[in-house]
């Protein structure tokens, strides 16, 4: 099993590129926090079938990613706007980018945001070259109190969806000392 322990403001697209291969994976860095994995959450089938009316894309593999957060409390939420949007707005139309779908808070604070992409080489070659992706990893201390990414496989057919680990999901460290 392969271990990635980014440091802040480096970013998961900072480091090596994973390969695309299924393994798996320990989730404490989301079971510790009451976090659920995008496969049990998430209608993976319903999301592509959005994503594929929309653009087109076809039944094939994906790669996705859901960064999920516990929101800190007093946050400025003008910024976390405007961040996000920035963030989104500078990679929207990207070829290879198929969707953002950012979540919705619960009464824990808690989040999930998930991202689909043609495949982890795409998403990471973008992300590395995203100036406001950079500014909201490196905002992310002010903003969360935890962090958490999490990286799957997505295999999108006419019989279903299935969404597979390819690597552990691994935690931000968000409180450097």
């Amino acid at each position: 099993m392969r271990e990635f322990t980014p440091k802040l403001g480096e970013g998961w697209a900072d480091q090596e590129t994973p390969t695309q291969e299924i393994v798996e994976v320990d989730l404490t860095a989301l079971e510790k926090h009451g976090i659920q994995p995008l496969a049990d959450t998430v209608d993976a089938h319903g999301l592509m079938t959005q994503i594929d009316q929309e653009q087109q894309v076809g039944y094939g593999k994906f790669f996705g990613f859901g960064y999920h957060s516990i929101a800190k409390e007093g946050r400025d939420e003008v910024d976390v706007e405007k961040t996000d949007t920035d963030a989104y707005r500078e990679i929207a139309g990207t070829p290879g980018f198929y969707g953002y779908f950012p979540g919705q808070k619960d009464m824990d604070r808690k989040c999930t945001t998930i991202c689909i992409w043609k495949d982890i080489e795409t998403a990471s070659n973008t992300l590395k070259n995203s100036p406001m992706h950079a500014v909201a990893v490196d905002k992310a201390p002010e903003f969360y109190d935890v962090g958490v990414l999490e990286y799957v496989d997505i295999d999108y057919t006419p019989d279903g969806t299935t969404v597979s680990h390819i690597m552990p999901p691994f935690e931000f460290n968000l409180n450097p000392a």
